[in-house]
């Protein structure tokens, strides 16, 4: 995934899958949290169904470890 940051409400992560092919529709998904990094709320499939997932928890180790 590539990861960007686009200032908000708190703070929001675009995250995009990059495929090696270069063709084809790319998966984004935007990762919403609170300005120190908690509280993470995507809105991919896997969070809406289980509240949870690897996009809001990468997140939050990213910023907790000062990653970003």
């Amino acid at each position: 995934y590539a990861v960007s940051e686009s200032p908000d409400v708190g703070r929001c992560f675009l995250f995009t899958k990059v495929s090696g092919k270069g063709t084809g529709p790319r998966e984004s998904y935007l990762v919403f949290c609170d300005r120190d990094g908690t509280h993470g709320k995507c809105e991919c499939p896997g969070y809406t169904k289980h509240g949870h997932c690897k996009h809001a928890d990468t997140v939050e180790a990213l910023l907790l470890n000062r990653w970003l």
